[in-house]
């Protein structure tokens, strides 16, 4: 709102808080420099608000020097406040909270600003940073530096106990080529309300930027992080808060280690549990990252919103950090970045060994803050650790002829290596590298690898000499200094840890350096004795690691299969294929390790780097035998060095366990490893949050820019620790800062003109509307009457209250109504203001979305109505601009730029979008919702194009085709009423939408007393809809043909009404005219092909075959499915209990899958519902689906449908096979028709064993060419889960073989109530080219929205119970259903095959199906 002069006279109502502009003249009166303004905030809805800042517009400038600011609270004395005038000038910052029912008046006036409180925001400057605080925290940011490395954005942060700490991080970055590092920090605002710095870090050609905030009394610090290269900082607290665990809020934990609730169990999905947090135990055994907290996701798994670490022992007050989420809307492309815990030990991240003569292993560790030397002696006992250097990377250790040692480590501040000299027990000294005879060399990779031979000291690194990198090789005997140029390499390969060499001196003389070319090949090269330069270069496998043993010379290469490589000194090479893990990407240096024994026994330690560890595994050789060595690998040592110590005559094992320095020996031939040490004063740990910017995912999707935004929380476990259960103070700041605020909410204006059309037809036109409630009040006998008003509250229970009020001509009603849709807004921001806020369960994403949307039904009939009083209806718009302002909110949903985050399944977004439309369109001459709404509907069309295709096939499931179309249709609905588009007459995708879905009904389902409901194909259940008779309303008057069978076909599903999306009563038209949709056969490409005949008669059939990609959501492993009904029951059914249990595997569809992926044994009782993919999947690297063709003869009709899978990325023509289902209904005897499929495969795996599986709605034995077969009947109880110890799964039954030729199986069809004879029964007939392997198994479950139509059909609880006929081959699969209705077995039935020709024969027709399955 702009707080004008013009607009004073008339106070305006805010959604929870109304602002009144009372000055007049502002302007005038400021030129004379008098200048008076004042602002009224008051609470209306019950809901207190935080102290935060909120800022003020205002009308003329201000001289904040000569201005004071007064508050009052309700009647009180004005008091002087503080107050800042903001950069731009026009708006003022105050600091207030805000009580429920309060009101506080602001007055700006000439006078003396009040002085600044004592938590004011402080900026202290320094020579290295800016020190901003305001008493509960603060950071320190550093002062610029033009040069690499620079400084982190966060030098330092205040803590609650006064302890600065996190200082002196760097920013990790790979700067692009001929980089100009340049650093910039600017204030944008610098206040004692808000001081605002953006730190901006520029090279030229990329860029990083962090923008930090801090307010008056606030505990958190807000950052926001962008960058166009991958870039990350730490915020190292491990010192100030020494903690043990961590407690986040989010939607559940994969495991307890990843979070625990307070009762020790893993954390559950937060729809099965109470609010709560979970609790982390932090590990510091080796590095560990605890995930990114959101930057907008309800869905996050092992972290959450916020996330906190704490010392579980400290008192209260002990500090506790934590890191939030901040403005979902400020989020782009963020999906690889964020801000996460981390833990890690700190004492040794890097360790490399030396052994000399007399057995004194030496070692060199990084650590702690610097390097680290300790001496191991000959006895195998360690000294003590001696801090060696500060500031050096990348160690690598020679113990020199006279024994003395040399360290080689690099230095990334002066960007050089630098030599460290001395001897156990004394100090080291530092010098720099020197350099000779290699003018203008350059250090290209930071490693430095040495070797000693008598007096001659080797160096080896890659360096770059005019403009080309190659390997340098230098050397210095006795006292030199300066290390001499003796030769370098070209064509090797160094970027990479997999490339990086092994370097060492043999006793014999020879230098050994293995190493990698610039393709990725090993290559060996060696000094020989009493020569300086390098030769040789053997071209051994592709290089994923090298090791090289010290002593012997032998050496180990691994390929890029895992394969190991065996080069001994001696001798042959030999090849062990032990699948090592290989690493491609990871970094640092090359610390495999190969020792070996005087018998020829060797140890090899080889791993690389994971994504969050280096991963190290521990091998023996044996004689000429490698295997894998459990035991030592179990240890879970890291940073490990393997050696042989020839006095003890064993191999030792030195690394780092749990945080230490520990080491362990074994003599060679045995397996059982005995500690000697560990030390404990080489622990340290380092606990804190990593900020990260990444560009590219995993599945490489490329952000170029990205950006998201985040809070620093400190406080102390006394105070903002509350048990888990709580509302946490870290929650409350996630509200202020990230989520809906006061700062929002006075801008909310809400009176608005009413729109043209008025209110209370919003879905239908007003007649209808009118009817629907005249009906209603004619019907005195009430809800148990069994008139109307029964049959209404029953149809829809949601609607109710709305049912109530159409009934009551008092008034009463209307209040009550208007009661509960206020008391949902107060308790909707009431828990974004003071509870979980946006990530609350009942509030969040579209579970929030969907309860506002149902709500608007309510506003528009109370709004509508002359039993609504003025004061009422003034309230409702406060209610429904809260609504439309927080669905608009991309802080609530980042709608706008959701880039790079998760808004779930397909249909979340379609929803949530036409949320947003819905109050767009009822708040459209809102100054809001003006422009909005007029944009309502290009989107609508453009949600009809994504998510109908042209053919009219849908891309949800048949049930969720609702979950995002009902919301779409309504709007359309809204649009047409509103007079703005009507997309039922102008649309054509929208009419083929509708035969579409049309195709969808069953014939009378017998199960469900004669209703014709929608097959269950994905996600659903057999079961109705309303959108038939939503469609029907919206094409009344532009296509009545279309709308009559539309509302015929929602008279024969049920006449189903829903609340889910807002009452269908009110957009559904009752009486509008129905008549028989009277399907037909059909095609939809990018779903499914159905063949149907005997409409209407008791004869009637339809074949389902799923055959489409556009089916995606929701969707199951089912490409190539069948659904079938025959003489009015149902044979083969798609399972429909939705989620209880859900059936997606491929396994489970009456489909083919390549027996490799089938997921387990075909033989075997199912042992997960999800199993089987191969063809049968949706998602491209498995099945594309393609409906080839559908043809109609004189007395049958053919489906054709062909299923590539093999389609993988940058797969090969040659790497498809096509499955091609040929399905034809044969209607020739209407009494006794045929259904045939065949399933013909051609390409790469066609001749692979493949499993046929066939649901059918049989019972008891089935005949078999061996004899009866009774399935094992299993059940999955209604609401059961996979621990439930009721719950069964689907069975094997016995294997039986399948001859080539004609194999019957005789099924009893089940019982049903309603059908003509209570049921069909059938033969089916395998008849394959080649034996064939059949069983036959079952299986039923319990659940499902139709269970009550069920029980009252049937007069039994709900089953939908199948057999399931699997059969194995490897060739094609030829199956024949013959049907009849129960008693009625035609006779003379035979089925002969010959040539891949079938006829069916009994005793009054004949008929043929050649083997394209046409009818003849």
């Amino acid at each position: 709102m702009n707080h004008s002069p013009d607009r004073a006279r008339m106070p305006r109502l805010f959604a929870t808080l109304a602002v009144a502009v009372l000055s007049t003249g502002l302007a005038a009166a400021a030129a004379r420099g008098h200048a008076a303004d004042s602002f009224t905030l008051t609470e209306h809805f019950g809901v207190a608000h935080p102290e935060q800042i909120i800022t003020l517009d205002l009308a003329a400038p201000i001289d904040p020097a000569k201005t004071s600011v007064t508050m009052a609270i309700g009647d009180a004395a004005a008091v002087p406040v503080p107050f800042q005038l903001l950069a731009n000038r026009k708006r003022l910052a105050v600091r207030t909270s805000l009580a429920a029912g309060e009101t506080r008046t602001f007055a700006v006036k000439p006078g003396s600003p009040a002085p600044a409180a004592p938590d004011a925001v402080t900026v202290r400057e320094t020579d290295a940073w800016y020190e901003i605080a305001n008493g509960l925290t603060g950071i320190r940011v550093p002062k610029p530096v033009q040069a690499l490395p620079f400084p982190a954005p966060v030098q330092g942060v205040l803590l609650r106990d006064g302890t600065w700490t996190a200082a002196g991080a760097t920013l990790a970055l790979t700067p692009p080529e001929k980089a100009e590092p340049k650093m910039q920090v600017t204030f944008l605002e610098r206040g004692p309300l808000k001081t605002v710095v953006v730190l901006r870090y520029d090279l030229g050609t990329a860029f990083s930027k962090t923008t930090i905030a801090l307010e008056a009394g606030q505990p958190s610090v807000m950052f926001e992080e962008e960058a166009d290269l991958d870039r990350s900082y730490a915020i190292e607290l491990y010192d100030a808060v020494h903690p043990t665990h961590a407690r986040y809020r989010g939607h559940h934990s994969s495991s307890k280690d990843g979070g625990y609730e307070p009762d020790g169990q893993v954390y559950r999905m937060s729809h099965a549990r109470p609010a709560l947090d979970a609790q982390v135990d932090l590990t510091f055994a080796g590095p560990r990252d605890y995930g990114r907290v959101a930057r907008w996701d309800p869905w996050i798994t092992d972290c959450g919103w916020y996330w906190q670490m704490f010392d579980d022992k400290a008192g209260p007050e002990g500090n506790l950090v934590g890191a939030f989420a901040g403005k979902a809307s400020r989020q782009v492309g963020s999906g690889m970045s964020g801000v996460g815990g981390y833990t890690a030990p700190a004492g040794m991240s890097d360790l490399v060994t030396a052994m000399a003569a007399d057995g004194t292993i030496h070692v060199v560790y990084t650590g702690n803050g610097g390097l680290w030397h300790v001496a191991i002696d000959s006895s195998l006992v360690p000294g003590k650790p001696a801090k060696i250097a500060a500031g050096l990377v990348n160690p690598d250790l020679a113990i020199r002829a006279d024994g003395s040692l040399c360290v080689v480590a690099y230095d990334p501040a002066a960007k050089q290596f630098v030599e460290l000299k001395g001897r156990a027990g004394a100090a080291f000294t530092r010098a720099a590298v020197t350099l000779a005879g290699a003018d203008g060399a350059t250090i290209a990779d930071p490693f430095a690898y040495q070797a000693v031979r008598g007096d001659t000291q080797f160096l080896f690194f890659y360096g770059s000499r005019g403009g080309k990198t190659e390997g340098l090789l230098f050397s210095r005997s006795g006292d030199e200094t300066a290390f001499t140029f003796c030769g370098a390499i070209g064509g090797l390969g160094y970027f990479r840890q997999v490339n990086r060499p092994s370097f060492d001196a043999m006793p014999d003389g020879r230098v050994v350096l293995v190493t990698t070319d610039v393709g990725g090949y090993a290559a060996r090269f060696e000094i020989k004795p009493d020569v300086l330069t390098l030769s040789g270069g053997d071209r051994l496998p592709l290089n994923f690691g090298v090791a090289l043993a010290p002593v012997t010379g032998s050496y180990i290469a691994v390929d890029q299969t895992g394969a190991l490589h065996d080069y001994p000194a001696s001798g042959e090479p030999a090849k062990s294929d032990l699948k090592l893990w290989v690493d491609h990407h990871g970094q640092g240096a090359n610390r495999r390790s190969l020792a070996t024994a005087p018998d020829g026994t060797a140890v090899l330690l080889f791993g690389g780097n994971s994504e969050t560890a280096y991963q190290q595994s521990v091998y023996r050789r044996s004689g000429s035998t490698w295997a894998a060595w459990p035991e030592a690998t179990n240890l879970g040592m890291a940073c490990t060095q393997a050696l042989f110590h020839k006095p003890s005559g064993q191999f030792v094992l030195l690394g780092r366990e749990q945080g230490r320095l520990a080491a362990y020996a074994v003599k060679p031939g045995a397996t059982s490893l005995t500690k000697l040490f560990d030390l404990p004063e080489t622990e340290a740990r380092r606990a804190g949050f990593t900020v990260a910017i990444g560009q590219r995912s995993p599945s490489l999707q490329f952000w170029k820019q990205p950006r998201f935004q985040w809070g620093l929380f400190t406080g102390t476990k006394g105070s903002d620790l509350k048990p888990a259960t709580e509302i946490q103070p870290i929650a409350r700041q996630l509200n202020l800062h990230g989520g809906i605020n006061l700062e929002k909410i006075q801008r909310y204006t809400l009176d608005f003109p009413d729109p043209p059309q008025g209110y209370g037809a919003m879905y239908m036109p007003k007649p209808a509307v009118e009817a629907l409630i005249a009906k209603l009040r004619a019907d005195t006998k009430g809800i148990h009457g069994g008139g109307f008003h029964s049959w209404a509250y029953n149809a829809e229970p949601m609607g109710r209250p709305l049912i109530d009020f159409w009934a009551d001509t008092t008034g009463q009603q209307a209040a009550k109504v208007t009661g509960e849709i206020e008391s949902l807004g107060r308790t909707f921001l009431d828990t974004f203001v003071n509870g979980d806020g946006i990530y609350a369960v009942p509030t969040h994403y579209w579970h929030g979305g969907l309860e506002m949307s149902r709500k608007l039904v309510w506003l528009d009939q109370l709004m509508g109505s002359d039993q609504t009083t003025p004061e009422q209806k003034t309230r409702l718009k406060a209610i429904a601009v809260l609504f439309g302002s927080i669905l608009y909110d991309n802080d609530f949903v980042p709608m706008d730029n959701c880039d790079g985050i998760n808004l779930g399944n397909p249909n979340m977004p379609i929803q949530q979008q036409n949320y947003r439309q819905m109050y767009a369109l009822f708040l459209a001459r809102h100054p809001l919702m003006k422009d909005r709404a007029a944009g309502v509907a290009g989107a609508a069309k453009d949600m009809l194009a994504r998510t109908v295709n042209e053919h009219g096939a849908h891309m949800g499931s048949l049930h969720y085709v609702g979950a995002a179309n009902g919301p779409l249709l309504a709007t359309f609905q809204q649009l047409q009423m509103a007079g703005i588009y009507d997309a039922f007459a102008s649309e054509e995708r929208l009419a083929k939408f509708a035969e579409f879905y049309l195709q969808a009904l069953s014939p009378p389902e017998v199960r469900f007393g004669g209703k014709r409901l929608m097959v269950a194909i994905g996600d659903g259940c057999t079961e109705g809809t309303e959108e038939y008779g939503m469609m029907g309303t919206g094409f009344a008057k532009t296509n009545p043909a279309l709308s009559k069978r539309l509302m015929g076909a929602w008279r024969e599903n049920g006449k189903v009404h829903t609340g889910f999306h807002g009452s269908t009563l009110l957009k559904i038209d009752d009486g509008l005219p129905g008549e028989s949709p009277n399907l037909t056969d059909a095609r939809f490409p990018g779903y499914y092909s159905i063949l149907r005949s005997g409409w209407g008669t008791p004869e009637e059939n339809a074949v389902w075959c799923v055959n489409g990609n556009f089916y995606v959501d929701h969707g199951h492993n089912d490409l190539g499915a069948i659904v079938a009904y025959l003489l009015g029951a149902p044979v083969s059914i798609d399972w429909g209990p939705i989620y209880s249990p859900r059936v997606s595997g491929g396994a489970m569809h009456s489909g083919v899958i390549q027996e490799a992926a089938f997921g387990q044994a075909w033989d075997k009782d199912i042992a997960s519902l999800d199993a089987g993919v191969g063809f049968s999947g949706h998602y491209g690297n498995h099945g594309v689906g393609e409906a080839t063709s559908l043809d109609v003869f004189p007395k049958g009709r053919r489906m054709v449908s062909t299923i590539k899978s093999g389609l993988r990325e940058g797969g090969k023509p040659e790497d498809i096979t096509a499955w091609v289902r040929t399905v034809t209904l044969v209607t020739a005897d209407p009494e006794v028709p045929v259904l045939v499929i065949k399933d013909t495969f051609s390409g790469k795996d066609a001749a692979a064993p493949k499993i046929f599986t066939l649901n059918l709605m049989a019972d008891g034995a089935v005949e078999t060419p061996v004899g009866p077969q009774t399935p094992p009947l299993r059940t999955f109880p209604n609401a059961g889960s996979a621990n439930d110890p009721a719950t069964q799964m689907p069975s094997a039954g016995k294997v039986f073989p399948l001859s080539p030729g004609v194999n019957r199986l005789g099924f009893t069809g089940q019982t049903w109530k309603g059908h003509p004879t209570e049921g069909i029964d059938w033969d089916c007939y395998v008849i394959p080219r080649e034996p064939q392997q059949a069983q036959i198994g079952n299986w039923a479950n319990q659940a499902s929205s139709s269970a009550p139509l069920f029980q009252a059909a049937q007069g039994r609880p709900y089953e939908e119970r199948q057999h399931i006929l699997r059969v194995r081959g490897t060739g094609s699969f030829t199956t024949v259903i013959v049907p009849w209705k129960k008693g009625k077995k035609p006779e003379g039935l035979a089925v002969d095959a010959s040539d891949d020709t079938i006829t069916v024969k009994t005793a009054t027709s004949s008929v043929t199906i050649d083997a394209e399955g046409k009818v003849r």
